[in-house]
């Protein structure tokens, strides 16, 4: 992710954090995967922890793929040749196509999970090199989202002293600040759950 916010949450905080974003601008939920020219969104009811999701804010922009070909497949460019590299690990069906997080005004969310009484990490933010290229409003609207985080959040890890909680049993393989969200703080100061990172990550 280029920008964006390390968070636990446990299932009321995303709840809470949807529901904010979705008081400035309404969105629509993607899975963050290959998509058709005219692709439906999702019901977050619909969506599991641990899934990969955009956050699209209609009233910014359209959301644009990119196919082989087309701009977004320019490898000269970081953005275009990560896309390439993408496409040809997923090795999408005909007609279906990435989303270009260049010209798109969307939000990668990357949900955490919570099992075993172990949490896991997710993201929230801005896959976009250049976001003040994205559109008008989109880097006021991303860095707010990413702010909340923040704001709402406690650090609980990071590479700062005041930012780790050593009473707390969280560990992650990065010193980036991870922000735990209230519910999932309580279920940590509750004692018995750990933090960690997604093995897949």
């Amino acid at each position: 992710m280029v920008a964006g916010a390390h968070v636990l949450a446990g299932p009321q905080d995303e709840a809470a954090l949807l529901a904010w974003i979705g008081r400035r601008y309404a969105v629509d939920l993607y899975p963050w995967a290959p998509l058709p020219a005219d692709p439906a969104p999702v019901h977050w009811a619909d969506t599991r922890p641990g899934d990969t999701l955009a956050v699209h804010a209609p009233q910014l922009g359209p959301l644009r793929l990119v196919r082989p070909g087309r701009d977004g497949f320019d490898t000269s460019t970081r953005a275009g040749a990560w896309a390439h590299v993408t496409w040809q690990r997923l090795s999408p069906a005909p007609g279906l196509g990435l989303i270009d997080p260049e010209a798109s005004p969307v939000l990668l969310w990357s949900r955490g999970e919570a099992g075993e009484n172990v949490m896991c990490g997710g993201e929230i933010g801005s896959q976009a090199e250049a976001m003040d290229t994205v559109g008008p409003g989109y880097v006021a609207w991303a860095t707010s989202v990413m702010g909340r985080v923040r704001r709402t959040g406690t650090p609980v890890w990071g590479l700062a002293k005041a930012a780790v909680r050593p009473d707390l049993d969280v560990h992650f393989p990065h010193v980036s600040t991870v922000y735990a969200l209230p519910e999932a703080l309580a279920r940590l100061e509750s004692g018995g759950w750990r933090a960690r990172q997604r093995p897949h990550q």
